[in-house]
């Protein structure tokens, strides 16, 4: 009987024990719920604030030309135009960088692993955005390492993050203001530094520009419309890579933005 009863406590301590884990688990899917619902909202806050400026552009500028295609000389319809093409191209690229943050928030963010020369990579993106920069007259400034850096890297993502970090150095510059991009080694990790020579962030919003739908007050110089997005992206990417990002700025006198990467492959999960 003792040992019956022993049995049935033991039993009981075992199932309890399993209840509990599952409503711990039970918990966190719910948090985990409660966050992509709240994430959902942000989405949809951000889509329909963000969409209907550039939207309206686009319709209101249309509108114009179709009532009267010849009420409009060739420089009045090429800026119309203009103005449609950067509309539209905002509002692909926050469609882009919801998608992407729709993959990374429900785990689907997925390395292509391949080795590349990192110096390589840093010169086609610097070359990539030149075109951008050139328009505002501002050149950048290359350091290298010495000699290849052989590295395991999703190459698409690494150019997007590297992208988001140049693209924003020349927003935020003033014309013929330098950047400077220097890739260097230390303590077993590649780092790659953007720095900028422009307007700097405040001090109380530099720790939160990571952060999704995060915008500081510092202005682009030509007008140029950002989604608050990329950073976080570039975030994610680089931990996904086992990386790490940073940042440092002194308003009025311009940032650096960083980000590393392991030299030894990424771990697999």
């Amino acid at each position: 009987m003792k040992e019956q009863e022993a049995f049935n406590f033991d039993e009981l301590t075992r199932l309890n024990n399993e209840l509990v884990n599952m409503q711990r688990e039970l918990a966190k899917k719910n948090q985990e719920l409660d966050h992509l619902n709240k994430l959902k909202n942000q989405f949809l806050g951000i889509a329909a604030h963000d969409l209907r400026n550039p939207l309206g552009i686009i319709l209101g500028f249309t509108d114009l030309m179709k009532d009267d295609p010849a009420g409009f000389n060739e420089t009045e319809v090429k800026d119309m135009l203009n103005r449609i093409h950067t509309a539209g191209k905002f509002m692909l690229g926050l469609i882009t960088d919801l998608l992407d943050i729709a993959n990374i928030e429900s785990g689907s963010l997925e390395l292509n692993l391949s080795e590349h020369d990192l110096d390589t990579v840093v010169r086609d993106n610097i070359a990539m955005n030149s075109l951008y920069a050139r328009a505002k007259n501002i050149p950048i400034n290359y350091s290298p390492p010495a000699g290849e850096v052989k590295i395991q890297i999703d190459r698409d993502k690494i150019d997007q993050a590297l992208t988001n970090y140049l693209t924003n150095a020349i927003k935020y510059s003033f014309p013929g203001a330098a950047i400077d991009v220097i890739l260097e080694i230390t303590g077993g990790m590649a780092r790659i530094t953007v720095r900028d020579h422009g307007q700097g962030i405040r001090e109380n919003e530099v720790e939160k520009l990571f952060n999704a739908f995060q915008r500081s007050s510092t202005r682009s110089t030509a007008g140029e419309p950002s989604t608050g997005l990329g950073l976080y992206i570039v975030k994610k990417i680089v931990e996904t890579h086992g990386g790490e990002v940073g940042v440092g700025s002194i308003f009025g006198q311009g940032s650096q933005f960083w980000f590393s990467l392991p030299l030894s492959p990424v771990p697999s999960k």
